[in-house]
């Protein structure tokens, strides 16, 4: 199957995925709003997803898929055995590290919301996650049946697949909230036994597809299998390199504490918008190159993973960089639409988005050049880089926040922060990957993206006075906000399209060809 087809297989996935989370981020917003009791679970949240970057999707698929194509090239029995051996070692280390966070909950909880005013939050936060805790089992050994899918290019349930997460949240908040209690921090409960049955459902919608590949499980313990030693090895060194958004924002979490109540729920609104392109554009297209390069680092073919590469890299640019400026600039109207909460909610997540999508094109680019490493099986390299990059966050954190002038919107300096640090490391990672690679050749994709920003900024203008000469009024509420939102985009995308398709830039030229392709233009031979 062809790179595009998975790449198409990825955002289908990943969309319908996506949109199961906004529906649930509104049904959050619109049932609890922002407050302790929200700041308290969210705050919870974060502790298992942290860990879930560490022994789930992130780290384990960049240790495991090269080792297990390494295993699948002497048999199919030999990638069966690693299969088995590493999900033994995942499910006892999660089991553990999940009774051991069940025990110390309430001091977790408090470490991460350091800066609470209130003890009832510290107190709740930590109830909220002792329950949520278990969910590290359930979504790492799921990364495992999701490694061996993806490298079979069974792109589009893995990627869908978090959409029974966000369900499962979503019937909990909407149908039983009533049947935890009468107060909003008992109702809360409902988004954290919502999450465990999600993460329990997950699992079972991913193992039946990876027992039909002919994979299995295995109970008994192998620490002294050489290719899980292997995976360990490379698992080890990955963990913050793999965790450094979700390190990013737990630091902004932790300043963000200090900052009045509703901080932390303001940032994480704001994050979830932005997290929508960068998973479609940066994560889920890097899990496609991932396999890829893989492979052809198991063949010894430099020359096609470079290729693999380079245009990875330049179809994310080919988007990212668009929607990164049309985003900024349509931010109030993205969030109006998607929170339905106007006035001061919806006013403080749009600058904590804005600020958000400054870094969007620096973090699709970083992950996207991590997999390089990741299938050279080098996963040092990128966590010491991360190292710096989150010590230097740390210290942009503080400094920006104290001269940030005003004192309602302060924490949005936090993800001002965050993005600043994203161009820094891609920077570092992509000078360190041209030392190791010399044939790697940067300016063609310096120019590449200059060439397209160039492209996005005249779309820019044309989404400007779209906003400024056509405002719907006319509609219900809903209506207007939808058009409001959608219609400068489409005249800016539209724009950007064409400007691309007149200088023949190659993306615009495949898109236009299926297009025509699809509604019969052309011959389908």
């Amino acid at each position: 199957m062809s790179r595009n087809k998975n790449r198409i297989l990825v955002f289908i996935g990943i969309f319908v995925s996506r949109i199961s989370g906004y529906i649930r981020d509104f049904v959050i917003a619109r049932y609890f709003g922002a407050n302790i009791f929200t700041d308290a679970f969210f705050n919870a949240f974060t502790i298992p997803n942290l860990l879930r970057g560490i022994f789930a999707e992130g780290n384990l698929s960049s240790a495991f898929i090269p080792n297990f194509f390494d295993e699948l090239k002497k048999s199919k029995e030999h990638s069966i055995e690693l299969c088995r051996a590493v999900f033994s070692f995942l499910l006892y280390t999660t089991i553990i590290i999940s009774l051991i966070g069940m025990l110390f909950s309430t001091e977790i909880a408090s470490i991460m919301g350091y800066g609470f005013k209130s003890e009832e939050a510290k107190i709740l936060s930590g109830e909220y996650l002792k329950i949520m805790f278990p969910i590290l089992i359930f979504i790492s050994i799921s990364a495992l049946c999701i490694g061996v899918l993806n490298s079979f290019h069974r792109f589009f349930i893995t990627s869908a697949a978090p959409t029974i997460l966000n369900l499962g949240m979503i019937i909990f908040a909407v149908f039983l909230r009533d049947f935890f209690g009468d107060t909003q921090d008992t109702k809360i409960l409902s988004l954290c036994y919502g999450t465990l049955f999600g993460a329990i459902i997950y699992f079972l919608v991913l193992m039946f597809p990876y027992l039909k590949a002919g994979y299995k499980f295995s109970l008994k313990l192998r620490l002294n299998y050489e290719p899980l030693k292997k995976t360990i090895k490379l698992m080890l060194p990955g963990i913050p390199g793999q965790a450094i958004y979700e390190i990013n924002f737990i630091s902004n979490r932790i300043i963000a504490s200090f900052l009045g109540v509703g901080s932390i729920s303001y940032l994480y609104y704001a994050n979830r918008l932005y997290q929508f392109p960068l998973a479609l554009f940066g994560i889920g297209i890097s899990s496609v190159l991932l396999t890829s390069a893989a492979k052809d680092a198991s063949n010894n073919d430099l020359k096609m993973l470079l290729n693999n590469y380079y245009d990875t890299f330049k179809f994310m640019a080919y988007f990212i960089i668009p929607i990164t400026l049309l985003s900024v600039l349509t931010a109030d109207k993205i969030s109006l639409l998607v929170y339905q909460k106007s006035g001061e909610f919806n006013n403080k997540t749009t600058i904590a988005l804005q600020c958000y999508l400054l870094g969007l094109l620096a973090y699709a680019g970083a992950n996207i050049s991590a997999q390089i490493y990741y299938s050279l099986k080098d996963t040092f390299t990128p966590v010491k880089f991360s190292a710096m990059n989150m010590l230097l966050n740390i210290v942009l954190n503080v400094l920006i926040v104290l001269i940030w002038q005003n004192n309602d919107t302060r924490f949005a300096g936090l993800a001002l922060s965050n993005s600043i640090c994203g161009f820094i490391y891609l920077f570092i990672l992509l000078r360190s990957l041209k030392k190791r690679l010399k044939i790697l050749d940067l300016k063609l994709l310096f120019f590449y993206c200059l060439k397209i920003f160039i492209f996005s900024i005249i779309a820019l203008i044309v989404s400007y006075l779209t906003i400024r000469f056509l405002n719907f009024t006319k509609f219900n509420i809903v209506v207007n906000r939808l058009l409001n939102a959608i219609m400068p985009l489409f005249f800016g995308l539209s724009t950007y399209f064409i400007l691309t398709l007149i200088f023949k830039v190659d993306f615009s030229i495949k898109i236009w060809y299926n297009i025509t392709k699809f509604f019969g233009f052309r011959s389908k031979n």
